[in-house]
């Protein structure tokens, strides 16, 4: 299953403020939800990446494989890849996952929302301390998505108390997806 990250966001803040639960994640995943995917936005704070792809590939474990790649420094820089590995530590909430990329330390991955063919809006947030990291994307089958699409899933994050300001677009165009 490939998506192209369409929206994606990277908040750090300090604050006292736990990260929110949304309570509507029992959709189960099915096999539709495996395949590739890409980036519609990215975070601010990274304007040299380009051209994110997520492949997701069902596992014989029941797990999934997380292949992320990413152009680095422009549509011809240096493609980046990250692979993970994502799984329900709940099987009764399973669109509530769990990823590593080889660390130790498993991150939150929910897929808040999907339609099972061309979207799913995904959301990770972790308290450190006094801090919390909040990123989020809107991933798309394909490397463009329809404005009015965006804007509706950009609401229907709102809806699960995500502050999308600072939401920007991912560069898709002209790139070479591997």
């Amino acid at each position: 299953m490939l998506f192209t990250a369409t929206q994606k966001y990277y908040i750090f803040r300090l604050q006292t403020v736990v990260c929110p639960f949304p309570q509507n994640l029992r959709k189960a995943l099915n096999g539709e939800d495996v395949a590739q995917h890409q980036s519609i936005s990215k975070s601010k704070n990274s304007s040299q990446i380009l051209a994110i792809t997520a492949n997701y590939t069902l596992k014989s474990d029941g797990h999934v494989k997380v292949d992320n790649r990413l152009h680095y420094g422009g549509i011809n820089g240096s493609l980046q890849q990250a692979v993970g590995d994502a799984y329900a530590p709940d099987p009764s909430v399973p669109a509530k996952l769990a990823v590593t990329f080889g660390a130790p330390i498993e991150a939150p991955y929910w897929v808040l929302s999907t339609d099972y063919s061309s979207y799913a809006l995904v959301f990770s947030c972790t308290n450190l301390v006094v801090y919390r990291f909040e990123y989020a994307w809107i991933l798309s089958r394909t490397p463009i998505m329809d404005p009015a699409l965006k804007q509706r899933l950009l609401a229907r994050f709102r809806t699960f108390g995500v502050d999308t300001s600072a939401f920007v677009d991912t560069m898709q165009e002209g790139c070479k997806y591997y």
